[in-house]
């Protein structure tokens, strides 16, 4: 499989070609031309990745407070909520996970708008490319370091261009903080190379606040970009910020000027790569996979409901004609002997099961009891309720019958409630994926559906003899 990274700039054209070879990626073709539309672009029927610079995307931290991977994957979209002050509708968030504490699960988000992300894809566009995947310049660049250095999960990365300065602190492989320098065409020099606090007087004392910023312990220093706009670069840095930097790391003068188209396309690699490609974003090619295999599941449907009904019926008069049969016998009967009654009787007593027509599911009563005296829902601050129930359902889906006398009672409930803090409701969705005694486990649904409102839905768990004996008795 080969993916291409992209990358375009005002005055240039960069694709980097990879291939994966037996577990290896191989760097394939590095191919820099003048920024016009191509006639015929080779790329269209490749794998192509893209991606957005630091000024349209955002970079957040975060800590989920929760023991097991799986809840935390479903708070994720809820936590993913509260990073922003951007209305829910207009912004895309593309999660990276970082490590896990005893804290918690830490995180790291991308964040951008739908509006840049159309804008970039209308540029693209022009070029007739369609990219299968929309990353980000920061990850770009972290993915590249890996690729060259490994065995250092921590360094700073600077990189050169001739729009832009971008300076990355790299922690744990992924881009912790970063700064993106766009440089005044004033300041640009074509012909002649300068120095580079020169060029741009206020990086040095902007990179001076960053270092701060980042962390205390030198690391390395990894240089890449368009190294040859300035003289001298590399040590101008190094001497200047030789409290923070422990040595310089050099990567290959060809491969650092695609420093990220490489790293696009080695994200595309990634088993969790950063997309913006989302919802109403989808690449068409994507689309058109999706709608035959939605075709192919639809007719799967059909041929195995109507096997199913066919089956279905065969069977129930099968059962049918037993059962009148065993009906028969027993009106034919004028009695049944004392012996037999007797020995019904102990196998009821040494019946361990549940019998099959009798829930122990919590009733409606209880349901609502429990929400009210639960630590979070039925919180109060000056006496009025943090939380306020707008719409509760109660729905029985399943059952035993004649047919399947063995088949459980299966209860969802459905609440629709507002609050005013996001913080609470956060705390509450938390209790549900926690819930062991009361909620099925890993059956909790959570949807926002407005500010401040949200719906919750959740499958009910059979109460112990005791806890259905209270139940009874409230």
């Amino acid at each position: 499989m080969e993916w291409v990274g992209v990358e375009i700039g005002k005055r240039f054209f960069r694709t980097a070609l990879l291939s994966k070879k037996r577990g290896s990626i191989a760097i394939e073709s590095l191919i820099e031309t003048a920024n016009v539309k191509p006639l015929d672009h080779p790329l269209q029927k490749k794998r192509i990745v893209s991606g957005l610079d630091l000024s349209n995307i955002l970079l957040k931290k975060s800590l989920i407070t929760l023991k097991k991977l799986r809840d935390v994957k479903k708070a994720l979209p809820f936590q993913m909520q509260t990073l922003t002050s951007i209305p829910t509708e207009e912004v895309l968030f593309s999660p990276q996970f970082v490590s896990h504490s005893p804290e918690g699960f830490h995180f790291l988000y991308f964040i951008s708008t739908k509006e840049h992300v159309q804008e970039h894809l209308k540029k693209l566009s022009y070029f007739s490319l369609d990219p299968d995947l929309v990353s980000a310049y920061p990850i770009a660049l972290a993915r590249f370091a890996q690729f060259l250095f490994p065995n250092h999960s921590s360094l700073y990365h600077l990189h050169f261009e001739q729009e832009r300065i971008i300076f990355l602190f790299i922690e744990n492989h992924l881009p912790s903080r970063a700064i993106s320098l766009h440089m005044e065409e004033d300041e640009k020099k074509e012909k002649e190379a300068i120095y580079l606090f020169d060029a741009h007087p206020t990086l040095k004392a902007k990179m001076s606040h960053a270092f701060a910023s980042f962390r205390t312990e030198p690391l390395p220093l990894l240089f890449t970009g368009e190294k040859e706009l300035f003289c001298k670069s590399e040590q101008a840095v190094l001497s200047t910020f030789s409290q923070y930097i422990s040595y310089l790391l050099s990567a290959p003068e060809k491969e650092g000027r695609f420093a990220i188209p490489i790293g696009l396309a080695l994200d595309g690699y990634s088993s969790s790569p950063v997309s913006f490609r989302q919802k109403t974003f989808l690449p068409s090619k994507q689309l058109s996979v999706l709608g035959k295999k939605i075709f192919f599941f639809l007719l799967f449907l059909l041929l195995f409901s109507f096997s199913l009904t066919m089956g279905g019926e065969f069977f129930f008069k099968k059962r049918k004609a037993f059962l009148d049969k065993k009906w028969k016998e027993l009106c034919v009967a004028e009695k049944i002997e004392a012996k037999t009654l007797l020995s019904l009787e102990k196998i009821l007593q040494k019946e361990s099961k549940d019998f099959p027509y009798y829930s122990r599911t919590p009733g409606v009563m209880h349901t609502l009891s429990w929400l009210e005296n639960h630590p979070i829902f039925g919180k109060r601050e000056e006496k009025k309720p943090l939380f306020e129930l707008n719409d509760f359902r109660y729905e029985l889906l399943e059952m035993p019958t004649l047919q399947e006398p063995q088949k459980p009672y299966r209860i969802r409930v459905e609440m629709e409630f507002a609050t005013y803090s996001s913080f609470w409701a956060s705390k509450f969705h938390e209790s549900l994926l926690e819930e062991e005694n009361y909620i099925e486990k890993n059956e909790v649904e959570w949807e926002p559906i407005a500010e401040n409102r949200y719906k919750a839905s959740f499958y009910l768990k059979p109460l112990s003899l005791k806890e259905l004996y209270d139940a009874n008795h409230l």
